[in-house]
């Protein structure tokens, strides 16, 4: 099997398990580099993008994980 086809069925597998809420999927809403960036001004602007995707979206992965944030 090559690793696209293994790639996508674990994808597959992966949302499948969001769908039953057997699982909390995060992606990035949008990626502005690849796996072949090497400059630091946008992996910094990545991060930051992230982190902040991350921030929003903590309340439905504490909610998933029956987390109390209070």
């Amino acid at each position: 099997m090559t690793r696209w086809k293994r790639y996508n069925e674990t994808r597959e597998r992966i949302f499948a398990l969001e769908a039953e809420s057997k699982a909390h999927v995060f992606v990035p809403e949008r990626m502005p580099v690849d796996n072949g960036t090497r400059d630091l001004s946008r992996l910094a602007a990545a991060h930051r993008m992230g982190l902040s995707q991350a921030r929003r979206e903590l309340p439905a992965m504490l909610e998933f994980l029956e987390v109390d944030a209070g």
